[in-house]
């Protein structure tokens, strides 16, 4: 008998086979895998994402209180309506300690309750999923491309390696992804300069405050290195690094906030987010 993991690695290798051979994934999720108005390249974006969101709702538990979930969304919804590739967007919260935030291809975005619980605002909740919708904007053109479309898989899921783990990176990649779980750092900077520029820009549009995602940043870059465990993934895919700093600092002086009206709604953002607060709260009262 296989064992679970080889059994994962088949049935995505499955999936990918489907998905580049121009198979729909399943009928009833083709209202979530097929949108019209997307490219070629751009629905099979949608439909990786969707096995990679598979496995990632197999290996976590969902925060589905209601009322904190909706509230997520009609934050994200601001976000999303800036930005130019309209995949069907969509936010999930998982249940963990890690502070982290990531996404995968097709508009899909998770964000853990550790995160949650670090954020301190409305806006720097919109930062985080500003940064993550700016990570969908670049076109990533090898999936124009059948012979090089694992590469691109390669790279997503190892991105999402801090929420999958080792053996959920491996199931998505296969046998290939023995020696590919590791992206360069050069890569890894490119991606999340282009997200803050991107994103610095949808938080003003969507009238939030731009200095949040430097708030975060700095927060976090702050960190005792007691607590390094649980940022380290979030630092490994999304490097702070000196010339990310100066990037996002040369683009936040472009920015127009003349006559504008931005807002960082602490009393809303506290009262929606307190049950996973206090969750937290419990949690280190413990013994």
């Amino acid at each position: 008998m296989l064992n679970s993991c080889a059994t994962k690695c088949l049935s995505v290798l499955l999936v990918i086979a489907l998905v580049f051979s121009g198979c729909a994934s399943s009928s009833k999720d083709k209202d979530k895998s097929s949108v019209g108005s997307l490219s070629s390249g751009e629905q099979k974006e949608l439909e990786l994402g969707y096995s990679i969101h598979q496995e990632i709702l197999s290996t976590y538990y969902l925060y589905t209180e209601p009322n904190l979930n909706h509230y997520v969304n009609s934050v994200a919804e601001k976000i999303y309506s800036q930005a130019k590739r309209k995949f069907p967007y969509q936010v999930t919260v998982l249940v963990s300690e890690k502070i982290y935030a990531v996404s995968a291809p097709g508009g899909y975005i998770y964000i853990t309750t550790g995160f949650i619980n670090f954020l301190q605002n409305e806006s720097e909740l919109a930062a985080a999923i500003a940064h993550e919708v700016g990570q969908l904007q670049y076109q990533e053109p090898r999936f124009s491309n059948k012979k090089k479309a694992m590469e691109a898989l390669e790279i997503a899921a190892a991105l999402a390696a801090g929420i999958l783990g080792p053996l959920g990176a491996l199931a998505f990649l296969g046998v290939r992804g023995i020696s590919m779980l590791t992206v360069s750092e050069k890569t890894k900077t490119g991606r999340a300069i282009y997200a803050d520029k991107l994103a610095l820009s949808y938080l003003v549009e969507a009238g939030y405050d731009p200095q949040s995602l430097f708030d975060i940043l700095t927060r976090l870059a702050e960190t005792d290195k007691g607590d390094m465990d649980e940022i380290f993934d979030y630092y490994n895919s999304r490097p702070i690094s000196v010339k990310r700093v100066q990037k996002l600092e040369k683009q936040f002086k472009k920015l127009n906030l003349k006559n504008r009206e931005l807002c960082v709604n602490r009393p809303e953002f506290l009262e929606a987010t307190k049950g996973v607060r206090e969750m937290f709260r419990m949690s280190s009262a413990k013994p």
